[in-house]
């Protein structure tokens, strides 16, 4: 009985690094890297020495990680690395002591981060550069001594708030083993959150590992087409209608109807055709310039507005017609 209550008092009353003695460490257990894409292994590891338990995760940790040891710490990089994202742990950003550090114990997982102070509910945040998006694949996460707890919920969500990934009452694995998490080739997005809820049950003493992610670039758009000679007028490229080359199609960014100093264009080529190339996602109004002489019979709207996500749109036409001498 009287061990069963000093180990109880061990777990419970971490109010500063010196007022527990850490437990013997145990082999640490990472899982393999996951076969979908390159990924970067946040393994919460200090370069230089052992973190001090209950050491605020410092916020540059995850940040922009090209090689396996950066910035005086450590990370998993034999799937890749991630040079265009940010990580960010707690709820602002501003209160590092959000996420704090724990040598061994949890599981058989070594150097993991938990939610500080106990009672709050643990949040990550990976973000993207603009025209990246961020994957998740794995990570990993364990309970406090030999026990299991049996917490709310681990949940993966992306900037707007949509749900990606959830599980509720999960149980985490202490002891000689941990709970391993898989995500589905969906989670991806210019930003993700990543949390978990055991405040009902362990708070503190669940804590997470081995973040496995990767960065891939959102494919730009490209929207093209031609402008041509509508003999007839009838507002379609028939069998001798020629192309126009030589012909401003521009986006019109303030939508007033003609070209403004400085609007994105490009001009047609000999045979009337047009591309633009690179487009970030965004709704965009493509319009022709008409010179003298010319009025416009394509399209009915006169304008084409397209909306880029990766997409490439071709096939835009612009049909213009000679004025008729009266």
């Amino acid at each position: 009985m009287l061990r069963f209550i000093s180990d109880r008092l061990r777990r419970t009353n971490r109010t500063t690094p010196k007022a527990i003695s850490a437990p013997k460490a145990r082999s640490c257990k990472m899982e393999s890297l996951e076969s979908r894409l390159l990924f970067t292994v946040l393994t919460f590891d200090n370069a230089t020495t052992q973190w001090a338990n209950y050491t605020p995760l410092p916020q540059a940790y995850g940040d922009r990680v090209t090689a396996a040891t950066q910035g005086g710490f450590k990370y998993g990089t034999a799937g890749g690395t991630t040079p265009n994202v940010l990580a960010q742990y707690g709820t602002t950003g501003t209160k590092p002591e959000t996420a704090a550090t724990w040598s061994t114990g949890y599981g058989n997982l070594t150097n993991i981060i938990f939610p500080n102070p106990n009672g709050t509910k643990f949040q990550m945040t990976l973000t993207a550069d603009t025209n990246f998006k961020v994957a998740l694949s794995s990570f990993d996460m364990g309970a406090y001594g030999a026990a299991s707890f049996t917490i709310n919920n681990v949940k993966v969500t992306d900037g707007t708030g949509k749900i990606l990934f959830n599980q509720n009452n999960v149980v985490i694995k202490g002891g000689a083993s941990h709970t391993h998490f898989t995500m589905p080739s969906t989670v991806t997005a210019p930003k993700l959150i990543i949390s978990y809820d055991s405040t009902n049950a362990g708070g503190y003493d669940v804590g997470m590992d081995n973040v496995q992610f990767s960065q891939t670039k959102i494919p730009l758009g490209t929207v093209s087409g031609a402008v041509f000679n509508d003999v007839n007028g009838n507002g379609k490229k028939d069998t001798g209608d020629a192309g126009l080359a030589g012909w401003r199609v521009y986006v019109d960014a303030n939508n007033n109807g003609m070209y403004d100093s400085g609007e994105t264009f490009v001009l047609t080529d000999a045979n009337g055709n047009f591309s633009f190339k690179d487009l970030a996602a965004g709704t965009y109004i493509f319009s022709v310039q008409l010179k003298r002489g010319y009025y416009q019979t394509a399209p009915h709207a006169l304008v084409y507005t397209v909306t880029i996500t990766s997409q490439t749109v071709t096939g835009d036409l612009f049909g213009v017609k000679a004025i008729s001498p009266p």
